[in-house]
């Protein structure tokens, strides 16, 4: 089933303010003619009380054929950048043809730990079913109990 895209933000806003992140109004930006609408929520988690130490930014481009036909997710950039603990973790689904080109892959991952510290630019990544898992998946790395390691995953460059 397609969302209602400010519905779908909305629920959105409230699954990442459930954590108890300050955050900020939703954006929803339309563009050619409304067949195209860019979503973007950004919140700061909760921390130590340092300002903004740790957001989570989640970015959707959705795109439909006409004015009356269902909306079509066709891009998402799911980040999570944490301060406290030094790390960057994000789920990308962008640039398709380049990254099957490539990588012969849709999606990628970006982890870094420490922040600023690129081992690999793209690792493998499993899709996400919808922006919901994404969170979730983004919050299990802010609240785990051991570091984020980003040689466990599976690297896609080419050395």
């Amino acid at each position: 089933m397609t969302p209602d895209l400010r519905e779908h933000a909305a629920r959105l806003a409230q699954r990442v303010a459930s954590t108890g992140a300050d955050l900020a109004q939703p954006r929803i930006r339309y563009t050619r003619d409304d067949l195209q609408a860019d979503l973007s929520i950004r919140g700061d988690l909760p921390g130590s009380g340092m300002p903004k130490s740790t957001q989570v930014d989640l970015m959707e481009r959705w795109v439909r054929r006409f004015r009356d036909r269902p909306w079509r997710l066709l891009e998402y950039a799911y980040e999570l950048l944490d301060h406290e603990r030094d790390v960057r973790f994000a789920l990308h689904l962008h640039a398709q043809d380049w990254f099957v080109d490539t990588y012969r892959v849709v999606v990628h991952e970006h982890c870094e730990s420490p922040i600023g510290t690129v081992r690999c630019s793209h690792y493998a990544g499993d899709p996400v079913a919808d922006a919901y898992e994404a969170v979730d998946r983004l919050l299990e790395v802010w609240t785990r109990d051991v570091p984020l390691d980003c040689t466990a995953l599976t690297c896609l460059d080419r050395t």
